[in-house]
């Protein structure tokens, strides 16, 4: 539970009044003051980077399935057929020892890529193969006008809680905050909580922390955007549910923008022990090309090593969509001895991605451990 009844809604009593309210009160405490706090500590941490990552085609995990929009029924709550244009940044977690879940970033058709909500599906992992169709329905739905509802991740220790952004262009400002949907038995959203932080007993929200999700249940990943500085980075803070510590929320100095870097940010994570979890994350060159890179943390947040050149990066010719050579994961599990990443590609489709772990261990340069 939050420690702020304002950061919380439940969706069992959802009304555009409510919703209304809640979204008002919500953005009134976002708090842009403390961003110096966080460009203080990226400068601190800046000069005690020790690896560098290199921007080539190279892939350790390579194609095993893709989703495109006309293969998933999706309907709405009402029984009205949803045709879909987009269905992109998928997040994939396994439900069982056969059955995996996928969240879906989709848009209808007339819709673009701002103006997105989340589809739940379940299937079984051996017919991810190839063409994939799969039946889907509605969980997270886009309830403003001005709002957009993207990038679903999950707990990798808690698959009943949906991370997701919600990207309100507001009458006043544009907002990109990070929310959890608390699953039901049913497999239906009823609760939603904003991502906050405290310091000094006050709780508040940033205006733009999206790629914000669990590692695990003790830390929390979090990509805020540095308006001063123009820095988006990838931090890790203690968590007690979805309230962050922001006194000790750190960047990671080798997870912070090169110097042949616009930004870098967290996809999703994946417990690969009982004590160590892998974090997929990007890193955008300078043409706008996500290349997607391993790094290896202990349950206590702390760097255990980096993979150094990517383990997936978009290759030529694979798709044409809305925005070309893009790949960008939300979603990876562990099956038998395999990694799957599920992601988007050019914003439009859905690709999923294999390979074996250890092989992906072996590509880490190791720091402690």
């Amino acid at each position: 539970m939050s420690i702020h009844a304002e950061f919380e809604f439940d969706l069992r009593g959802l009304t555009l009044e409510n919703f209304e309210e809640y979204v008002n009160g919500v953005t009134s405490l976002i708090r842009s003051d403390v961003e110096r706090d966080l460009l203080d500590k990226v400068s601190k941490a800046e000069a005690m980077r020790k690896l560098r990552r290199s921007k080539r085609e190279r892939n350790i995990l390579r194609m095993r399935a893709y989703i495109i929009p006309k293969n998933v029924n999706l309907v709405s709550r009402a029984g009205i057929p949803i045709q879909l244009s987009i269905v992109a940044n998928s997040a994939i977690a396994k439900a069982n020892s056969r059955r995996a879940l996928i969240l879906l970033r989709v848009a209808s058709i007339g819709s673009q890529f701002s103006r997105t909500f989340i589809a739940l599906a379940e299937e079984d992992v051996h017919q991810l193969v190839d063409e994939v169709k799969i039946n889907a329905e509605p969980i997270l739905n886009t309830i403003l006008p001005y709002e957009s509802v993207e990038d679903p991740r999950m707990d990798p220790e808690d698959l009943s809680s949906i991370y997701h952004v919600r990207l309100l262009f507001t009458p006043e400002a544009p907002y990109t905050l990070t929310f959890a949907a608390r699953l039901g038995s049913d497999k239906k959203p009823k609760e939603l909580e904003v991502v906050s932080f405290v310091k000094d007993d006050s709780a508040f929200i940033l205006r733009d922390y999206r790629d914000t999700f669990p590692l695990n249940s003790r830390m929390m990943v979090v990509r805020p955007f540095i308006g001063e500085a123009k820095i988006w980075g990838i931090f890790i803070g203690p968590r007690e549910g979805n309230v962050v510590e922001f006194k000790e929320l750190e960047p990671i100095p080798d997870l912070l923008p090169d110097v042949d870097e616009r930004k870098t940010g967290g996809n999703c994570a994946v417990k690969i022990s009982s004590n160590e979890y892998m974090l997929i994350f990007h890193a955008v060159d300078r043409h706008g090309i996500y290349y997607h890179y391993a790094a290896l943390f202990n349950d206590m947040g702390e760097l255990l090593g980096m993979s150094t050149e990517p383990i997936i990066s978009p290759s030529i010719g694979v798709y044409s969509g809305l925005r070309p050579s893009t790949v960008f994961a939300c979603g990876a599990m562990l099956y038998d001895d395999k990694l799957l990443v599920s992601a988007g590609r050019d914003d439009e489709v859905t690709i999923i991605f294999e390979g074996d772990l250890e092989e992906v261990l072996q590509s880490l340069t190791f720091l402690r451990g």
